[in-house]
């Protein structure tokens, strides 16, 4: 990433937790660039050492250019850009709007890569998926791999719309943690627990069972089975979790996520 000037069209969240696992990974600031129209967001990225310029200036400098604006905002920012791009890398962390879209509205531009992120980015954890549209190069796609490993892990997809399965798997996966960490904490305290302690105790629990898992080299059924004795607490809680159907509910939640996914891509 040394040698390669990024573009950020648009500087909210997503892009300042993109940004800031740049600068930790030893990105120089300088090769940073950021087109926001938001004074606030322009104060916000000056104090990280960023440069912010307007949209003809970051065309003219960015090697890499990153679509970080809302959706919505496409047909209107998207046709202004594809006048002013060369042969620079466009990657869109923009759910719902495919590369052939994409690709319309920049005036027929094929160099473009499409990222499904997470939130958890912004604290350096994030996952994501890529998918290169044909003809994008390898170095290119190096360039985008090292963007997203900078703040997490990223993984590469064949077909573009198994994009849909990473918004279920990683996109919108974490408001599933937090729901079932909700939960807990909820049960916790109608067992009597003070909300702050049942609060800590679920967050650091949910924080060492993911790490677990990510040193371990078992599955996560594995796991679950190391820690399930026949008979004690651990399994009345599992059973009755599966005799509830959470594991069903769980994969129809995620089926239901790519199912509107896939109909805001067709919108």
């Amino acid at each position: 990433m040394s040698n390669n000037t990024i573009g950020f069209i648009g500087g909210g969240n997503m892009a300042q937790a993109l940004i800031g696992g740049l600068l930790d990974s030893g990105a120089p600031a300088k090769q940073i660039l950021v087109s926001d129209p938001n004074p606030e967001v322009q104060e916000t990225l000056k104090q990280m050492g960023v440069r912010t310029l307007e949209l003809a200036d970051l065309a003219s400098e960015a090697d890499s250019v990153v679509l970080a604006v809302k959706p919505q905002l496409f047909d209107k920012v998207l046709p202004s850009l594809g006048e002013l791009l060369s042969d620079q890398l466009v990657i869109s962390i923009a759910a719902g709007v495919s590369t052939d879209r994409i690709s319309q509205l920049l005036g027929g531009y094929t160099n473009l890569i499409r990222c499904m992120p997470n939130t958890p980015a912004l604290v350096g954890e994030g996952a994501c998926g890529l998918y290169a549209a044909s003809g994008v190069t390898e170095q290119a796609k190096q360039q985008a791999q090292a963007l997203f490993e900078a703040s997490g892990v990223a993984i590469w997809v064949a077909k573009e719309d198994q994009l849909h399965a990473v918004t279920a798997v990683s996109g919108s996966a974490p408001a599933y943690f937090f729901m079932f960490v909700e939960h807990m904490v909820k049960a916790a305290t109608e067992l009597g627990l003070d909300p702050a302690d049942a609060h800590k105790l679920a967050v650091q629990t949910a924080l060492g069972s993911a790490r677990m898992m990510s040193s371990s080299d078992k599955t996560p059924e594995e796991l679950r089975n190391n820690v399930t004795s026949a008979g004690g607490t651990t399994h009345a809680a599992i059973q009755s979790m599966q005799q509830s159907g959470v594991g069903e509910l769980i994969e129809q939640g995620m089926k239901a996520c790519v199912d509107r996914s896939v109909e805001m891509a067709n919108s």
